[in-house]
Protein backbone atom coordinates (compact mmCIF):
# COMPACT_ATOMS: atom_id res chain seq x y z
CA UNK A 1 0.00 0.00 0.00
CA UNK A 2 1.26 3.43 -0.80
CA UNK A 3 1.26 6.46 1.52
CA UNK A 4 -1.99 7.90 0.15
CA UNK A 5 -4.17 4.27 0.87
CA UNK A 6 -2.65 4.53 4.78
CA UNK A 7 -3.65 7.67 4.72
CA UNK A 8 -7.31 7.19 3.23
CA UNK A 9 -7.34 3.79 5.07
CA UNK A 10 -6.48 5.74 8.49
CA UNK A 11 -8.98 8.54 7.91
CA UNK A 12 -12.28 6.37 6.93
CA UNK A 13 -11.05 3.22 9.14
CA UNK A 14 -11.54 5.83 12.25
CA UNK A 15 -15.15 5.77 13.78
CA UNK A 16 -16.60 9.24 12.28
CA UNK A 17 -19.05 9.43 15.26
CA UNK A 18 -16.05 9.54 17.88
CA UNK A 19 -13.48 11.15 15.56
CA UNK A 20 -14.37 14.83 13.48
CA UNK A 21 -12.96 14.67 10.29
CA UNK A 22 -10.37 17.30 11.24
CA UNK A 23 -9.55 15.01 13.79
CA UNK A 24 -9.17 12.02 11.71
CA UNK A 25 -7.00 14.14 9.37
CA UNK A 26 -4.77 14.96 12.18
CA UNK A 27 -4.52 11.39 13.63
CA UNK A 28 -3.52 10.12 10.02
CA UNK A 29 -0.86 12.49 9.83
CA UNK A 30 0.63 11.55 13.15
CA UNK A 31 0.27 7.84 12.61
CA UNK A 32 2.09 7.87 9.59
CA UNK A 33 4.88 10.14 10.81
CA UNK A 34 5.17 7.54 13.79
CA UNK A 35 5.74 4.61 11.74
CA UNK A 36 7.54 6.96 8.64
CA UNK A 37 9.78 8.37 11.61
CA UNK A 38 9.11 12.27 10.39
CA UNK A 39 7.46 15.48 11.39
CA UNK A 40 4.11 15.11 10.96
CA UNK A 41 3.80 18.42 9.08
CA UNK A 42 6.29 16.90 6.85
CA UNK A 43 4.26 13.42 6.05
CA UNK A 44 2.49 15.97 3.32
CA UNK A 45 5.51 16.35 2.03
CA UNK A 46 6.62 12.76 1.33
CA UNK A 47 6.40 10.74 -1.83
CA UNK A 48 2.54 9.94 -1.61
CA UNK A 49 3.37 6.48 -4.48
CA UNK A 50 6.26 4.96 -1.45
CA UNK A 51 5.16 1.76 -0.47
CA UNK A 52 4.50 0.35 2.96
CA UNK A 53 6.72 -2.66 4.45
CA UNK A 54 4.03 -5.29 5.71
CA UNK A 55 6.04 -4.50 9.28
CA UNK A 56 4.38 -0.56 8.94
CA UNK A 57 1.06 -1.75 7.66
CA UNK A 58 0.62 -3.94 10.76
CA UNK A 59 1.66 -1.07 12.74
CA UNK A 60 -0.78 0.95 11.31
CA UNK A 61 -3.65 -1.82 12.19
CA UNK A 62 -2.62 -1.79 15.84
CA UNK A 63 -2.83 1.91 16.39
CA UNK A 64 -5.96 2.31 14.27
CA UNK A 65 -8.01 -1.19 16.43
CA UNK A 66 -6.43 1.16 19.75
CA UNK A 67 -7.76 4.16 18.67
CA UNK A 68 -11.26 2.73 17.38
CA UNK A 69 -11.75 1.18 21.13
CA UNK A 70 -11.03 4.60 22.76
CA UNK A 71 -7.94 3.91 23.44
CA UNK A 72 -6.28 7.78 23.87
CA UNK A 73 -3.68 8.83 21.34
CA UNK A 74 -0.90 9.19 23.74
CA UNK A 75 -1.14 5.96 24.66
CA UNK A 76 -1.19 4.31 21.62
CA UNK A 77 2.18 5.79 20.00
CA UNK A 78 3.39 5.76 23.72
CA UNK A 79 4.47 9.47 22.89
CA UNK A 80 2.79 13.08 23.60
CA UNK A 81 4.45 16.28 21.78
CA UNK A 82 4.66 18.65 24.70
CA UNK A 83 6.13 22.34 23.59
CA UNK A 84 7.72 20.95 20.56
CA UNK A 85 9.48 18.15 22.84
CA UNK A 86 8.39 14.55 22.56
CA UNK A 87 7.66 13.61 25.93
CA UNK A 88 7.19 9.15 26.70
CA UNK A 89 3.53 9.02 28.12
CA UNK A 90 3.14 5.02 28.98
CA UNK A 91 0.03 3.35 29.48
CA UNK A 92 -1.27 4.43 33.27
CA UNK A 93 0.33 7.99 33.69
CA UNK A 94 -1.56 11.10 33.13
CA UNK A 95 -1.22 12.50 29.68
CA UNK A 96 -0.01 16.11 28.64
CA UNK A 97 -2.88 18.63 27.70
CA UNK A 98 -2.96 21.51 24.94
CA UNK A 99 -4.23 23.50 28.29
CA UNK A 100 -1.01 22.69 30.50
CA UNK A 101 1.00 23.78 27.06
CA UNK A 102 -0.43 27.22 27.11
CA UNK A 103 0.89 27.23 30.80
CA UNK A 104 4.18 26.32 29.84
CA UNK A 105 4.47 29.11 26.86
CA UNK A 106 2.81 31.72 29.56
CA UNK A 107 5.78 30.64 31.85
CA UNK A 108 8.09 30.65 29.27
CA UNK A 109 7.08 34.40 27.95
CA UNK A 110 6.94 35.67 32.10
CA UNK A 111 9.76 33.79 33.30
CA UNK A 112 12.45 36.03 32.71
CA UNK A 113 11.60 39.29 34.17
CA UNK A 114 10.05 37.24 37.22
CA UNK A 115 13.84 35.55 37.41
CA UNK A 116 15.30 38.69 37.29
CA UNK A 117 13.31 40.31 40.15
CA UNK A 118 14.10 36.82 42.41
CA UNK A 119 17.67 37.26 42.01
CA UNK A 120 17.35 41.23 42.78
CA UNK A 121 15.71 40.53 45.55
CA UNK A 122 17.91 37.70 46.76
CA UNK A 123 20.43 40.35 47.02
CA UNK A 124 23.22 37.38 46.75
CA UNK A 125 25.39 36.59 43.17
CA UNK A 126 25.18 33.27 43.94
CA UNK A 127 21.18 32.73 44.48
CA UNK A 128 19.34 30.60 41.27
CA UNK A 129 15.62 30.90 41.53
CA UNK A 130 13.65 27.90 42.89
CA UNK A 131 10.96 26.31 41.33
CA UNK A 132 8.55 22.81 43.20
CA UNK A 133 6.28 21.30 40.31
CA UNK A 134 3.31 19.73 42.56
CA UNK A 135 2.25 16.47 40.59
CA UNK A 136 4.75 16.79 37.67
CA UNK A 137 2.98 13.68 36.18
CA UNK A 138 5.00 12.94 32.99
CA UNK A 139 7.81 16.04 33.60
CA UNK A 140 6.46 18.09 31.14
CA UNK A 141 6.35 21.59 32.88
CA UNK A 142 9.10 20.67 35.22
CA UNK A 143 11.69 19.84 32.09
CA UNK A 144 10.26 22.03 29.42
CA UNK A 145 11.12 25.35 32.27
CA UNK A 146 14.56 23.72 33.06
CA UNK A 147 15.41 23.44 29.51
CA UNK A 148 14.25 27.22 28.95
CA UNK A 149 15.85 28.29 32.10
CA UNK A 150 18.63 25.73 33.07
CA UNK A 151 20.29 27.89 36.24
CA UNK A 152 16.43 27.48 37.79
CA UNK A 153 16.86 24.86 40.54
CA UNK A 154 14.13 22.72 39.67
CA UNK A 155 12.54 20.17 41.82
CA UNK A 156 9.12 17.75 40.80
CA UNK A 157 6.82 15.48 43.02
CA UNK A 158 4.62 12.91 42.64
CA UNK A 159 2.38 10.32 43.96
CA UNK A 160 3.15 8.09 41.54
CA UNK A 161 5.84 6.14 41.04
CA UNK A 162 5.27 5.12 37.53
CA UNK A 163 5.00 8.62 36.62
CA UNK A 164 7.97 9.58 38.86
CA UNK A 165 9.83 7.15 36.36
CA UNK A 166 8.42 8.34 33.25
CA UNK A 167 9.43 11.94 33.89
CA UNK A 168 13.33 11.06 35.09
CA UNK A 169 13.31 9.01 31.57
CA UNK A 170 12.08 12.05 29.74
CA UNK A 171 14.67 14.23 31.56
CA UNK A 172 17.35 11.60 30.55
CA UNK A 173 16.37 11.83 27.12
CA UNK A 174 15.26 15.69 26.48
CA UNK A 175 18.10 17.39 28.93
CA UNK A 176 21.55 17.89 28.17
CA UNK A 177 23.22 15.91 30.37
CA UNK A 178 25.14 18.48 32.56
CA UNK A 179 24.52 19.15 36.63
CA UNK A 180 23.41 22.14 35.42
CA UNK A 181 20.02 20.55 33.64
CA UNK A 182 19.41 18.18 36.62
CA UNK A 183 15.58 18.00 38.22
CA UNK A 184 14.94 16.67 41.76
CA UNK A 185 12.28 14.25 41.81
CA UNK A 186 10.89 12.70 44.97
CA UNK A 187 8.12 10.55 45.81
CA UNK A 188 6.08 12.66 47.54
CA UNK A 189 2.02 12.82 48.33
CA UNK A 190 2.21 16.58 49.62
CA UNK A 191 -1.23 16.32 49.89
CA UNK A 192 -1.82 13.64 52.16
CA UNK A 193 0.86 15.49 54.31
CA UNK A 194 -1.52 18.87 54.24
CA UNK A 195 -4.60 16.92 55.69
CA UNK A 196 -2.17 15.57 58.17
CA UNK A 197 -1.12 18.62 59.76
CA UNK A 198 -4.77 20.21 59.26
CA UNK A 199 -5.48 19.33 62.78
CA UNK A 200 -2.42 20.76 64.68
CA UNK A 201 -3.39 23.65 62.63
CA UNK A 202 -6.63 24.18 63.99
CA UNK A 203 -5.50 23.48 67.50
CA UNK A 204 -3.19 25.85 67.30
CA UNK A 205 -5.08 28.70 66.05
CA UNK A 206 -7.63 27.53 68.93
CA UNK A 207 -5.41 27.80 71.73
CA UNK A 208 -4.33 31.29 70.29
CA UNK A 209 -0.47 30.08 70.33
CA UNK A 210 1.90 30.87 67.92
CA UNK A 211 2.15 29.02 64.39
CA UNK A 212 6.16 28.12 65.56
CA UNK A 213 5.13 24.00 66.26
CA UNK A 214 3.07 24.04 62.84
CA UNK A 215 6.03 25.23 60.86
CA UNK A 216 8.03 23.11 62.29
CA UNK A 217 6.46 20.67 61.95
CA UNK A 218 6.24 21.65 58.03
CA UNK A 219 10.05 22.47 58.19
CA UNK A 220 10.49 18.69 59.88
CA UNK A 221 8.51 17.12 56.70
CA UNK A 222 10.02 19.42 54.00
CA UNK A 223 13.30 18.07 55.20
CA UNK A 224 12.79 14.48 55.82
CA UNK A 225 11.03 14.84 52.14
CA UNK A 226 13.25 16.62 50.52
CA UNK A 227 17.04 15.37 51.48
CA UNK A 228 19.31 12.89 49.06
CA UNK A 229 22.30 11.99 50.00
CA UNK A 230 22.31 13.93 53.11
CA UNK A 231 21.53 17.23 50.62
CA UNK A 232 18.74 19.01 51.44
CA UNK A 233 16.86 21.09 48.84
CA UNK A 234 15.56 24.26 49.43
CA UNK A 235 12.46 23.79 51.88
CA UNK A 236 10.28 27.29 50.39
CA UNK A 237 10.51 27.77 46.82
CA UNK A 238 10.55 30.93 44.94
CA UNK A 239 7.96 29.42 42.09
CA UNK A 240 5.39 26.95 42.81
CA UNK A 241 3.36 25.34 39.27
CA UNK A 242 1.35 22.35 39.50
CA UNK A 243 -1.45 20.67 37.02
CA UNK A 244 -3.55 19.44 40.27
CA UNK A 245 -6.38 17.24 39.90
CA UNK A 246 -9.42 19.35 39.63
CA UNK A 247 -12.47 17.71 38.42
CA UNK A 248 -15.41 17.11 40.91
CA UNK A 249 -16.43 13.25 40.93
CA UNK A 250 -19.03 12.17 38.69
CA UNK A 251 -18.50 14.96 36.29
CA UNK A 252 -21.12 14.70 33.24
CA UNK A 253 -18.57 16.55 30.70
CA UNK A 254 -15.25 14.35 31.60
CA UNK A 255 -15.31 12.01 28.30
CA UNK A 256 -15.31 8.35 28.29
CA UNK A 257 -11.69 7.65 26.98
CA UNK A 258 -9.94 9.46 30.01
CA UNK A 259 -12.32 7.84 32.71
CA UNK A 260 -11.43 4.90 31.58
CA UNK A 261 -8.22 4.63 30.98
CA UNK A 262 -6.54 7.77 32.78
CA UNK A 263 -5.32 7.53 36.43
CA UNK A 264 -7.85 8.53 38.73
CA UNK A 265 -5.48 10.09 40.90
CA UNK A 266 -4.71 12.58 38.77
CA UNK A 267 -8.12 13.78 37.58
CA UNK A 268 -10.36 13.72 41.05
CA UNK A 269 -10.36 15.99 43.70
CA UNK A 270 -13.72 15.57 45.73
CA UNK A 271 -17.14 16.27 44.66
CA UNK A 272 -16.56 19.61 43.74
CA UNK A 273 -12.60 19.18 42.31
CA UNK A 274 -11.42 21.48 45.09
CA UNK A 275 -9.65 19.72 47.43
CA UNK A 276 -6.31 19.71 45.99
CA UNK A 277 -6.65 23.27 45.36
CA UNK A 278 -7.79 24.30 48.99
CA UNK A 279 -4.87 22.71 50.46
CA UNK A 280 -2.63 24.57 48.56
CA UNK A 281 -4.73 27.67 49.21
CA UNK A 282 -4.01 27.31 52.82
CA UNK A 283 -0.71 25.84 53.42
CA UNK A 284 1.12 26.94 49.99
CA UNK A 285 2.95 30.07 52.45
CA UNK A 286 4.59 27.07 54.14
CA UNK A 287 6.43 25.87 50.89
CA UNK A 288 6.51 29.15 48.85
CA UNK A 289 9.19 31.69 50.11
CA UNK A 290 7.93 35.17 50.57
CA UNK A 291 6.28 36.96 47.98
CA UNK A 292 7.12 34.32 46.22
CA UNK A 293 4.69 33.28 42.76
CA UNK A 294 2.17 30.22 42.05
CA UNK A 295 0.85 29.34 38.77
CA UNK A 296 -1.93 26.53 38.82
CA UNK A 297 -4.08 25.29 36.31
CA UNK A 298 -7.84 24.83 37.15
CA UNK A 299 -11.26 24.46 35.78
CA UNK A 300 -12.49 26.49 33.56
CA UNK A 301 -15.94 27.01 35.73
CA UNK A 302 -13.78 27.24 39.42
CA UNK A 303 -13.34 30.95 39.08
CA UNK A 304 -15.62 31.87 41.99
CA UNK A 305 -14.71 29.23 44.51
CA UNK A 306 -10.91 30.05 43.20
CA UNK A 307 -11.25 33.75 44.38
CA UNK A 308 -12.33 32.96 47.81
CA UNK A 309 -9.77 30.92 48.40
CA UNK A 310 -7.12 32.58 47.27
CA UNK A 311 -8.06 35.96 48.47
CA UNK A 312 -5.48 36.39 50.78
CA UNK A 313 -3.05 36.40 48.12
CA UNK A 314 -1.29 39.25 46.11
CA UNK A 315 -2.24 40.05 41.88
CA UNK A 316 -4.53 37.11 41.57
CA UNK A 317 -4.67 37.08 37.99
CA UNK A 318 -6.96 34.88 36.25
CA UNK A 319 -6.03 33.46 32.68
CA UNK A 320 -7.71 32.55 29.65
CA UNK A 321 -6.56 29.87 27.22
CA UNK A 322 -6.79 29.52 23.62
CA UNK A 323 -10.85 29.16 23.76
CA UNK A 324 -11.07 31.75 26.03
CA UNK A 325 -11.84 30.06 29.00
CA UNK A 326 -9.90 30.95 32.29
CA UNK A 327 -7.96 28.02 32.87
CA UNK A 328 -5.15 28.91 35.14
CA UNK A 329 -4.58 30.95 38.05
CA UNK A 330 -1.53 32.93 39.39
CA UNK A 331 -0.63 34.82 41.94
CA UNK A 332 2.13 35.85 45.09
CA UNK A 333 2.42 34.99 48.49
CA UNK A 334 1.20 37.86 50.84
Amino acid sequence: MTSLEIYNKIYHTLHPKTYSKQTRHMLALNLIAEVLTLPPHKVLFTDRAKSFSLTQRLRIDRYLHALNRGVPVGYVLGTTEFCKLKFLTPRGVFLPRVETEELASHLIATLPSLLKKLEKASRTSTHHPSLLDIGTGTGVLAITLKKHFPTLNVTAIDTSTLALRTAQTNAKRLLPNTANNRIEFYHCDIFREFRAFAPLAKQTQASNKTHAPFKERIKTLLNKLFFINSNPVLDRYDIIVSNPPYIGENDPDLAPTVQHYEPAAALYSGADGLNFLRALAEHLPQILSRQGYFYLECGHNQTQPLSELFQSYQNLTFHKDMFSKHRFISGQCP
